[in-house]
């Protein structure tokens, strides 16, 4: 899916930074950005609609393929993050904060 999103990001950064036009003749410059915007969307919706349905055949949960801002994040993301309470293995936030520093100096700069 991220590779899918990186070769198509044009698409997916129009999508999210929408530039609103005043309505105006189709020919005009603003009516073709429109236009083109419209159907490189349209497209890319298609294929992310193809992809997903190719992927929930083989077992992937369709909640994987929602905004990462409505995903539920796991108990361990990654190590830099801190700890979710529910971890199997519990370490204080100083811990935490302590072995972040070691592993990654250059955040404390």
């Amino acid at each position: 899916m991220v590779d899918f999103m990186n070769g198509n990001s044009r698409a997916f950064w129009n999508a999210l930074h929408w530039v609103m036009f005043l309505p105006g003749d189709v020919d005009s410059v603003a009516g073709k950005i429109h236009a083109r915007r419209r159907r490189a969307q349209e497209s890319v919706s298609k294929r992310v609609a193809t992809l997903v349905k190719r992927h929930k055949r083989n077992g992937v949960r369709a909640s994987l393929f929602y905004e990462p801002g409505v995903w539920k994040y796991p108990a361990k993301v990654c190590h830099w993050i801190l700890e979710d309470p529910s971890a199997l293995r519990k370490r204080s936030l100083e811990d935490q904060l302590a072995h972040l520093d070691a592993a990654e100096p250059a955040r404390l700069q």
